[in-house]
């Protein structure tokens, strides 16, 4: 925390939203990888699905996540006008760049209702027949959104991220990976411990959810998953391109062409338009 802001700048703003049941810091070697391409990452807690809530002590004033996510942008872009604060005039906010895994893959569509916000990435996040009938998540044109998933994820169904590119009026892209469940390749829950935070649960004593337990588990079994460092790769990769991209730090897309499965092992399908 201490590291002093790079010079140089603006750089573009990307909010990452966490998953249900999880905390902020859940995605770290995701969040620092995107803060060395050259983006300013901002990670907050969204305290109403956060773990300490699931497990009953939620917050005495439950708020939305798109009013949280609002608030992190706000105070980040009252930092940026922050006279010799640590993030002056680094920062460009003139659009928003929302990633999110699972339930934080829904905040960020939710969040292509705002004027500042042209793209998103959900990871291990779907658009469910349920979401499509009712009309609680809508899919707006001329924005984009990349879906990444895994093939074996027990959590968010590879159908409902098919579904949800499918259903993607604007430019879109689907990347599923192989070796993937809910976990190991968006986050570093599964590293945590021996077996991930489920396991570590379980070997202190913890009482916890059996639907917990398995939401916090799914991925984190080698085999049939794959350890999180084989596939973190693929996920950095593409949310990076994807976001350089978007932002304009790269002018054409760059390693987000059909050559690119010749790089990864663990890419089971990619289709992209463009």
């Amino acid at each position: 925390r201490d590291v002093p802001a790079s010079d140089g700048g603006p750089f573009p703003l990307v909010l990452f939203s966490h998953g249900f049941a999880s905390y902020r810091t859940q995605s770290t070697s995701l969040t620092t990888h995107l803060a060395s391409w050259g983006f300013v990452v901002i990670s907050p807690d969204y305290l109403e699905r956060g773990l300490r809530s699931v497990l009953g002590e939620p917050p005495a004033s439950p708020r939305a996540d798109a009013t949280i996510a609002d608030e992190a942008i706000s105070l980040i872009r009252s930092e940026n006008l922050s006279a010799g604060g640590l993030l002056e005039g680094r920062v460009d906010s003139t659009s928003i760049y929302p990633i999110g895994h699972s339930a934080g893959g829904g905040t960020s569509l939710r969040l292509l209702e705002r004027a500042d916000v042209h793209s998103v990435i959900p990871m291990a996040s779907g658009y469910s027949m349920l979401s499509q009938l009712n009309g609680s998540l809508t899919l707006p044109p001329g924005k984009s959104i990349a879906w990444i998933g895994g093939v074996k994820d027990g959590i968010a169904a590879i159908a409902d991220i098919r579904r949800g590119f499918d259903y993607t009026p604007g430019e879109r892209k689907l990347i599923e990976i192989s070796g993937a469940g809910h976990n190991n390749a968006f986050t570093d829950i599964c590293e945590i411990g021996e077996g991930g935070v489920a396991a570590l649960a379980l070997s202190t004593g913890i009482p916890i959810p059996s639907s917990l337990l398995a939401l916090g588990d799914n991925g984190c079994k080698v085999p049939p998953f794959r350890d999180s460092p084989d596939v973190w790769p693929e996920v950095r990769h593409f949310v990076t391109a994807e976001l350089r991209y978007r932002s304009g730090l790269d002018a054409q897309p760059v390693g987000l062409g059909d050559q690119v499965l010749t790089s990864f092992d663990d890419i089971a399908r990619y289709r992209h338009n463009p």
